[in-house]
């Protein structure tokens, strides 16, 4: 039977990355949780910048919070997929040892992270929109330009998101997978 060391070395490791998953995911509905929570329950009298924040900035607020969820969501996502990883070796480890390599080069392929990539950038959007409701509050350009400021970082992230997931897929094994990418574009041209 092979060593055994490295992959339950890399268990401990997934073990630790599934917990930071989890909590980050929490992070995201607490955020949510709590940012409607002050925001809604403003009362002119006790808060008048809260809610001059839901006045002007409504859009943005629910903007923020849904992709904040969906944030959330990528994270519990990445999550279980690290789990499922998790089994699948441990499986490995006792019915067939030799395809932990495997497993093992799998659950670390960029491929695998995709979710957690993609639930920070979302994240990130979220953070321009709450601070977009926050700035609402003493902007008139940005309560009449909503759609721009919302839709500008949500279409310029897009194809940046495409063109990072066809990379990492296409070279998923690979230490610097943009530096292949861009080497072999290169050598092509």
């Amino acid at each position: 039977m092979p060593d055994q060391q490295p992959a339950k070395l890399y268990l401990e490791y997934l073990d630790k990355e599934m917990t930071i998953m989890g909590i980050l995911s929490t992070f995201c509905v607490a955020v949510v949780a709590l940012a409607l929570d002050k925001i809604l329950s403003a009362k002119i009298s006790e808060s008048p910048v809260l809610v001059e924040i839901w006045k002007s900035g409504q859009l943005y607020v629910l903007t923020a919070s849904t992709l904040m969820l969906l944030g959330g969501y990528f994270f519990y996502r990445q999550r279980s997929l690290l789990a499922w990883y998790y089994g699948q070796i441990c499986l490995c480890l006792f019915r067939s040892p030799k395809e932990v390599q495997d497993w093992l080069d799998d659950a670390d392929s960029w491929e695998t992270w995709r979710y957690y990539q993609t639930a920070f950038v979302l994240m990130w959007l979220a953070t321009i929109d709450y601070g977009a409701a926050i700035c609402s509050a003493n902007s008139s350009w940005i309560q009449e330009h909503y759609l721009i400021v919302i839709l500008i970082p949500l279409l310029s992230t897009g194809p940046v998101l495409l063109f990072r997931r066809f990379v990492l897929k296409r070279y998923k094994y690979e230490d610097e997978p943009f530096k292949v990418f861009f080497s072999r574009l290169r050598k092509r041209t």
